[in-house]
């Protein structure tokens, strides 16, 4: 499941929902989408690769459901205002995390030191 190209505005919450009838899905692209809440990802447990790039409603708490994500091995924050050292340090204990995008973020200098030693094999892509 994809967004159309232009439909930031009406994938929101709500859109979320609809993902309970895809449990194989991999990779999902929520690129500017007006989310605060995503508990509704669990009910993809073999998600690997996902985008929230420039979701600018997701707060630290909301990220921190991620780290149940078992299999996700990309994830971009980037341009995710809210998303700050406490978001990061909840994903450490994502064991297959591969690479993070944090650009734009307000994830600080000692936030992702403190992450990179917790996980040295996940390329961090900056951050701040």
């Amino acid at each position: 499941w994809r967004p159309r190209a232009g439909s930031s505005d009406e994938t929101g919450d709500g859109s979320l929902q609809a993902l309970e009838g895809v449990p194989q899905l991999r990779r999902l692209l929520l690129d500017a989408a007006q989310v605060t809440d995503l508990r509704p990802l669990l009910s993809c447990p073999r998600l690997e690769v996902l985008s929230l790039r420039r979701c600018a409603q997701l707060t630290p708490e909301a990220v921190g459901v991620l780290a149940r994500l078992t299999h996700l091995e990309v994830l971009d924050l980037r341009g995710c205002p809210w998303v700050d050292d406490a978001a990061l340090a909840r994903l450490e204990r994502l064991d297959g995390l591969r690479g993070v995008l944090l650009h734009g973020t307000q994830v600080s200098a000692a936030g992702l030191d403190a992450f990179r030693c917790a996980r040295p094999a996940c390329l961090v892509g900056g951050a701040g």
